[in-house]
């Protein structure tokens, strides 16, 4: 495997990551701080993927742009305000019918719409299976959160450049097909319809950059992963 394929496996580890961290949990001062610290590339081309990549990070850039050159006391308050975008989005705060864009595979893909069952002990076992711990607050989220299985990704993606860099070629291409099994199990069979509704129940600029991001990253790797 040549240096642009390394570059591209780590491209792809470091865009779950991201992705996982801004849905796991409301935006605070050290994500911020890293947002505004990013060059978002520029992507070119006529792909769908492209084009919603890039004006996801457009979008991202104008959010972001709000917090620049504002106070510490400013910046505290336009994170309140995404916080209860947040809460509003994901969680469904402040919506009498309680509809919002929950960030759970088994909302979008279990027969009535419920949180866990099936769905859930099934991610638990293949994250078991793979010696990881993917929950970071048993108290908080599921097993089917999307930011816990956009990490596994992640870190299929971590072990994948690691056996390369060992030289382990086998342990390679047994990641990569690892990845796409769990991508198409798990990833693309819900978080398009996901990322629609975030778009329905989001108020404020960067959730909605986030997920016209979302779509165009997820479709990106579809054409890597099944094309």
């Amino acid at each position: 495997m040549n240096e642009k394929d390394l570059e591209l496996l780590k491209y792809r580890e470091m865009m779950y990551r991201l992705l996982a961290g801004i849905f796991i949990e409301e935006i605070d001062r050290p994500m911020l701080d890293k947002l505004m610290a990013l060059e978002f590339p520029k992507v070119e081309g006529e792909e769908s993927w492209v084009q919603d990549l890039s004006a996801g990070f457009e979008m991202m850039k104008e959010a972001l742009s709000d917090f620049a050159g504002k106070s510490e006391a400013e910046k505290d308050m336009l994170l309140e305000d995404l916080a209860a975008d947040y809460a509003k989005t994901f969680l469904a705060a402040g919506d009498a019918a309680g509809k919002a864009a929950f960030p759970y595979e088994s909302v979008y893909t279990g027969t009535d719409s419920q949180f866990g069952g099936s769905v859930q002990m099934n991610l638990n076992a293949e994250y078991a299976a793979k010696g990881l711990s993917m929950k970071e607050d048993m108290f908080r989220i599921f097993e089917d959160h999307v930011g816990l299985e956009f990490n596994f990704m992640a870190e299929l993606l971590k072990e994948q450049q690691e056996a390369l860099a060992a030289g382990d070629q086998k342990k390679a291409d047994k990641l990569s097909k690892e990845q796409k099994k769990f991508f198409k199990r798990h990833i693309v069979n819900w978080v398009m319809l996901f990322a629609a509704d975030i778009y329905k129940y989001s108020e404020k600029v960067f959730y909605r950059s986030v997920a016209r991001i979302t779509i165009g990253f997820v479709e990106f790797e579809q054409s890597i992963i099944q094309g």
